[in-house]
């Protein structure tokens, strides 16, 4: 599932918290985050959210 991001500046922990939790629901697939600004590249990876058992991918 690809995402266009390029508008969104930026996303909360709320946000992240659901975002993770759907995406552990998809098996077998990645959702990807396709247009990401460095802030929100930054807060999902600070917040703890970019692990690999987490199927998220953001992408600049």
């Amino acid at each position: 599932m690809r995402l266009l991001c390029y508008a969104l500046d930026f996303l909360d922990a709320a946000g992240m918290s659901a975002l993770a939790d759907a995406a552990k629901h998809l098996p077998d697939h990645k959702v990807v985050l396709e247009g990401t600004n460095e802030t929100v590249r930054l807060a999902w990876e600070l917040s703890g959210f970019a692990d690999p058992s987490i199927p998220v991918v953001m992408a600049p």
